[in-house]
């Protein structure tokens, strides 16, 4: 990385491609385990933009190493925090046994 930076870049963009494909089936799993409500959409929304993230990574490798890694991995995390809120919320809204 010191002495190839470019090469390293792409590298790192390479395994955030791959942390964003592990996202979406994640958030799919997350989205199947939810069984009504707001917040199995935006699980399967989350799960959708995550993936379409990650396929633009792989579709503009390695030209797009350098600019796209902040904002991409940026609006992944702003959604995953999206649908962890709402998940909490709808959790706080089950009926005490």
């Amino acid at each position: 990385m010191i002495f190839f930076p470019l090469g390293g870049a792409a590298t790192i963009s390479l395994l955030l491609a791959i942390y964003l494909f592990m996202d979406a089936f994640s958030s799919f799993a997350m989205s199947s385990l939810h069984g009504t409500g707001i917040s199995r959409w935006l699980w399967v929304f989350n799960g959708l933009l995550s993936f379409i993230l990650g396929a633009v990574f792989v579709w503009g490798w390695p030209f797009s190493s350098l600019y796209l890694v902040g904002f991409f991995i940026g609006t992944s995390l702003f959604f995953d925090g999206i649908a962890l809120f709402f998940t909490g919320v709808a959790f706080g809204k089950t009926p005490k046994e």
